[in-house]
């Protein structure tokens, strides 16, 4: 940015709305290069008057006619123009106003007093143009040069009665009266001229001073100290501005994972010591001409107006990684937390703000799917599949809208005697546009928005509209249902009302729960799965295992079956995992819970099932998930069976 800083840029006062006259005058004058308000007011005044006391000079009375005289007026008036023409163009090439002010002012002092000092008569004094030498200097230059202007017309006055003294022309009384009223409307212009300015200058310096403090104020996050929200738009839109001519700015994007767990289980305090704590651990990771801000919450970024390189932009997110290895003090004990950081790179052309942030963000959320803290550097294929998201959410809104999510039903079997015990409601979503897209994609889609709270509540209507018909009463059905869901009040209200209007018993249905999002929204979803409990639904703590590896929770939550994450079984035969299964499966026998298996693909997996008395599974081998509308025919046939 030409030597710009980004704090330049943040405290830089926002241009005031001229008029066209005005702005004419600052397009010639120069006053438009002025770095502030009051060097281009100090030049406006300087060009005014320049353009205004030329012609004074030259013509005002007798001043022009007896000073110059009729013959030489145009030779003196050509010299008093080129001189101004001079100053002006000196004010224009060096920016120093307030020197050619007083310049200007002593050049007017010696053009108006050149013939009563010369000719020692203190009549040819004209008071009018005199007076103007303490204005000329005080209004472009400050009170000081006020002050000198009227000490040195006062001083003209001195020579010019002793050039009429030595020169013995006599001095009548009309002239020292002259002289003397001459001399006190000097002083008393130079006075007043003079104490404006101070106050004026004061009055400046005070209200640039409340500004800048008021601004700064205004720029900053109160609780770290950083820049805040306002000062990061501010500076990106000038960086933005900036970037195609001169500048390749960088963009940080950065996260604390596990930030609202800190603040559930420690307290606001504590979250509040620890963002003050990584702030401060930013700056002393950032080079001199970066900014830290604070956006809100716990996201921050850091902003360089230009950057060195992609290995040293990379060299700074290591940096920050190794300052959070280390756990941040706090009143509740040592808090340990990630950080995921996101980078965007401006190419050099005119990248709009929305743009970069956008990139810096993706890529912070792509580096916090990694485990720990990360960083990434925005990519096309990190933006293609921040494209593909974007489709795929608008699609669902349209899909959801339209009541077109399918389901299907995965059977659970008991694994001694074949019998069905439950069935596992499965979303299956295949788009006019998109085509098939699995489950693992809307759904992770969908629960980054609200979006996740109508499909939960629409799966559960389908699901269990759908099981009415073929549910046997001994068998259940279970829909899984997001942490998001859990949190709304009347979640619960809505699942008994479908269980009543589809005429099933609350014991035959299941609401599955992942064990990560129980543990981590548990103080918000509580009355919820309390309530649904108590009315008899059952409650299923699924992907068990993958998540947090303390049992002692289970014992606080009203949980009635468990399932086995698959990963389980794909490590079953180790000894290690087998004798954990063991373990877990004597646990719930003890509370009363039942255990399920999920992913059971081969026989030997089954076979190890039932030798570790874990009687319940699901999984490809036992029966595939099937389609709604099939499930009539699939019960049937197991009856005919039986």
């Amino acid at each position: 940015m030409g030597g710009t800083t980004i704090e330049d840029t943040i405290v830089a006062e926002p241009p005031k709305v001229r008029g066209w006259s005005t702005r004419l005058i600052d397009r010639i004058s120069g006053a438009a290069d002025a770095k502030d308000e009051t060097q281009r007011r100090r030049v406006r005044i300087l060009f005014l008057l320049l353009a205004a006391i030329t012609p004074l000079l030259v013509f005002a009375g007798n001043s022009g006619q007896t000073i110059f005289g009729d013959d030489q007026l145009q030779l003196w008036s050509g010299v008093i123009v080129g001189v101004a023409l001079v100053f002006f163009a000196i004010s224009r090439i060096f920016n120093a106003e307030k020197t050619i002010g007083v310049l200007l002012g002593f050049w007017a002092l010696a053009v108006i007093a050149h013939g009563p000092l010369f000719y020692g008569d203190p009549t040819q004094v004209s008071l009018t143009t005199l007076v103007l030498v303490p204005l000329i200097m005080g209004s472009v230059s400050g009170a000081s040069a006020s002050l000198l202007g009227t000490i040195s017309v006062i001083l003209t006055y001195v020579a010019v009665l002793a050039s009429a003294y030595f020169q013995k022309t006599g001095i009548s009384e009309t002239a020292i009266a002259l002289l003397s009223y001459s001399t006190l409307s000097t002083i008393l212009c130079g006075v007043l001229v003079s104490h404006f300015q101070r106050h004026t200058e004061a009055e400046s310096t005070r209200l640039i001073r409340d500004n800048a403090k008021v601004r700064e104020i205004a720029l900053t996050d109160s609780l770290t100290r950083c820049h805040n929200r306002r000062a990061f738009q501010i500076a990106v839109d000038e960086l933005s501005r900036e970037a195609s001519r001169t500048t390749k700015p960088a963009l940080f994007i950065m996260d604390l994972d596990r930030f609202k767990q800190i603040n559930d289980t420690f307290g606001h305090d504590v979250g509040d010591e620890v963002l003050r704590a990584f702030s401060e651990r930013l700056q002393t990771a950032i080079t001199e001409d970066a900014s830290v801000f604070r956006l809100g919450g716990d996201e921050f970024a850091i902003l360089l107006p230009d950057e060195p390189s992609q290995v040293a932009l990379e060299g700074v997110a290591r940096r920050i990684i190794d300052l959070c290895e280390d756990s941040i003090p706090t009143a509740a004990g040592d808090v340990d937390f990630d950080v995921s950081i996101g980078i965007a790179l401006s190419d050099g052309s005119d990248i709009a703000n929305e743009q970069l942030y956008r990139q810096a963000d993706t890529a912070a959320f792509a580096a916090k799917k990694r485990a720990g803290s990360s960083y990434l550097v925005f990519n096309t294929q990190i933006d293609g599949q921040i494209t593909r998201q974007y489709e795929v959410e608008e699609c669902l809104k349209v899909a959801i809208a339209k009541r077109s999510i399918d389901i299907a039903f995965q059977p659970q079997y008991d694994l001694r005697g074949g019998a069905i015990v439950s069935y596992e409601a499965l979303a299956r979503w295949r788009d006019p546009l998109l085509g098939k897209v699995s489950p693992a994609e809307f759904i992770q889609i969908a629960e980054k928005t609200r979006l996740v709270e109508v499909l939960d509540r629409q799966i559960l209507s389908i699901s269990l509209r759908n099981a009415q018909t073929w549910l046997g009463r001994q068998q259940k059905v279970s829909v899984n249902v997001s942490a998001r869901t859990l949190k709304s009040q009347d979640f619960a209200d809505y699942v008994l009302k479908h269980v009543q209007r589809n005429q099933l018993y609350p014991d035959q249905v299941e609401i599955e729960i992942t064990e990560t999002a129980l543990i981590e929204n548990w103080q918000a979803s509580k009355a919820t799965v309390e309530n649904l409990r108590k009315a008899g639904i059952r409650i299923v703590l699924d992907d068990f295992g993958i998540g947090y590896s303390s049992l002692s929770y289970l014992a606080e939550f009203p949980i009635q079956k468990i399932k086995f994450d698959r990963s389980f079984l794909l490590k079953a035969f180790e000894h290690s995992n087998s004798l954990i299964m063991r373990s877990i499966i004597n646990l719930a026998k003890e509370m009363k819970m039942e255990m399920v298996a999920e992913g059971v693909e081969t026989r030997e997996q089954l076979r190890l099932l039932r030798s570790l008395e874990c009687y319940h599974g699901q999984g490809y081998l036992l029966g595939r998930p099937i389609p709604a509308k099939n499930m009539d025919r699939f019960v049937r046939s197991r009856r005919k069976v039986a």
